[in-house]
């Protein structure tokens, strides 16, 4: 599961773009975060 969610997780970081609000600068901590708890939803997912 964890080589999953790492192989999720650099789809998810190449294919989006991250834009910090109200002068955020967006380091990899946070976008290596955002993109872990987004691809957490994604495992063990029905296929369909």
């Amino acid at each position: 599961m964890r080589m999953q969610l790492r192989r999720l997780i650099k789809q998810f970081l190449h294919t989006k773009q991250f834009f910090g609000a109200g002068g955020l600068e967006m380091t990899d901590e946070i976008r290596v975060t955002i993109a872990a708890e987004a691809c957490m939803l994604l495992l063990n997912r029905p296929a369909g």
